[in-house]
């Protein structure tokens, strides 16, 4: 650089000794504490999990994800039908429980883990508890909001309980 001429060259894009010392040090702690295995072992376990909370909770329409970074979609239970005031609620009742996590999705439907790479046992199953918490706390959290007497002076709309959840979400 020496042999330029000042003005020739610039740019904040370009690698400078900082950054390159900088990137090093991120690549050599990720090596020497093995965070990118722990993700994978704790992503494992945190898939797992969520996904056994599925089979049991018809509002979770799919878990996705890779490592730590996993989506719990909600849907109306019975159907496809998103449902972001589920995740909403959800979001909600962990955060009073002192759990963080974010919603996201074109519908606001999904709740997004990502916690931080050097998470252990302890807080993810922490973690997972608040969360099957919030599950059973929310549980008929999609009639929030809606009067009885709104389902009173339709009762021919509904024959199902698929019908029922569906009725409200169309009122919504």
């Amino acid at each position: 650089m020496n042999r330029w001429k000042p003005g020739s060259h610039g740019g904040t894009y370009g690698g400078n000794a900082l950054a390159c010392a900088a990137s090093e040090a991120t690549i050599r702690v990720l090596q020497e504490e093995k965070l990118v295995e722990n993700s994978a072992r704790f992503g494992k376990k945190l898939m797992d999990r969520l996904n056994s909370l599925k089979e049991s909770n018809q509002c979770i329409g799919d878990v996705r994800g890779l490592g730590l970074m996993v989506g719990v979609e909600f849907v109306v239970p019975g159907g496809r039908i998103p449902d972001g005031k589920k995740a909403k609620a959800i979001q909600k009742s962990c955060l009073d429980d002192g759990l963080l996590l974010l919603t996201c999705g074109t519908d606001e439907n999904v709740i997004r883990w990502i916690p931080p790479l050097i998470i252990n046992e302890n807080h993810l199953e922490e973690a997972l508890n608040i969360f099957e918490h919030a599950l059973k706390v929310t549980a008929n959290s999609w009639l929030c909001g809606y009067k009885w007497e709104t389902l009173l002076l339709n009762p021919k709309e509904i024959v199902s309980m698929n019908e029922l959840y569906l009725f409200f979400f169309k009122k919504r």
